[in-house]
């Protein structure tokens, strides 16, 4: 019976040491587990901290691309409305210019007819200068031959 006691007895030692080695492997392997929450723990903390800071920054963004919508609509109303005042100015003008231009031809049209008549005058006032003197040389002849 001693035998039998002293088998199972190193059986049961072997199976002992068997389930300590177990254990010391499974506590090695709970120590690496631990350390990876950890470590991924501060991982998932800094990438939760970097999407925050990604999202405040996009609120930013968006804040400032909405001010800027607004700023470029107001420089666009205020635009369209300085060029519609040119367009009113130039209409105006326009208009103007084609008035001076009418007057102007107008105008031209009564120079050109009284520089016509000028013309005309001068024409018949030489012809009757000519014709008094013609006369008048006549007459110094008349005056000379007598």
């Amino acid at each position: 019976r001693t035998n039998a006691q002293l088998e199972n007895t190193k059986t049961e030692l072997t199976r002992l040491g068997r389930t300590q080695e177990k254990y010391i492997q499974l506590e090695s392997r709970v120590k690496d587990l631990e350390q990876e929450i950890v470590e991924r723990t501060t991982e998932k903390n800094q990438l939760s901290e970097a999407l925050n800071m990604s999202y405040v920054e996009l609120q930013n963004l968006r804040a400032q691309i909405t001010q800027d919508g607004v700023l470029r609509m107001e420089q666009i109303h205020d635009l369209e409305s300085e060029l519609e005042a040119v367009r009113e100015q130039l209409r105006a003008t326009t208009k103007e210019l084609k008035k001076e231009k009418r007057t102007a031809a107008s105008q031209i049209q009564e120079l050109q007819t009284l520089s016509q008549d000028h013309c005309q005058r001068a024409n018949r006032l030489t012809e009757e200068l000519n014709n008094l003197h013609t006369q008048y040389i006549a007459l110094q002849r008349e005056l000379r031959i007598k």
